[in-house]
């Protein structure tokens, strides 16, 4: 087995480490995940944190009609679609967009006085 694997590595230019690894991810995506997608909304529609989804609009592995699912089931939640943005959370697009939303995460909070204290303590 592990000759055959190295031999369908070499014939594909990955390393034999690679192809494994693409083998369990395609195995995990076959199952979808192990995860049922109506569970984990319903799941998370229960929290009353505030949210915020960030999308590449490109993705292929979540599909965007779960993520509007996902929107919609948690009403205190701001969505951010990325259209230049796939999965890849690294590509620039979606590293941008990432630190917009991390910017506005305190934007909806009371002041913390001691955030906004002055230095001026006379």
């Amino acid at each position: 087995l592990e000759r055959h694997m190295n031999h369908v590595a070499a014939a594909v230019g990955l390393a034999p480490e690679e192809l494994r690894r693409y083998i369990v991810q395609a195995h995990y995506l076959a199952s979808s995940c192990f995860l049922d997608v109506d569970e984990v909304i319903a799941r998370v529609a229960m929290s009353q944190l505030p949210v915020i989804i960030v999308q590449g609009a490109s993705d292929q592995l979540c599909s965007n009609d779960n993520t509007r699912r996902l929107a919609d089931a948690l009403p205190q939640s701001r969505l951010k679609w990325v259209p230049e943005g796939g999965h890849d959370p690294y590509h620039p697009a979606m590293l941008q967009a990432w630190h917009e939303a991390l910017a506005t995460v305190f934007d909806d909070r009371p002041a913390c006085p001691v955030l906004h204290a002055t230095k001026d303590r006379s």
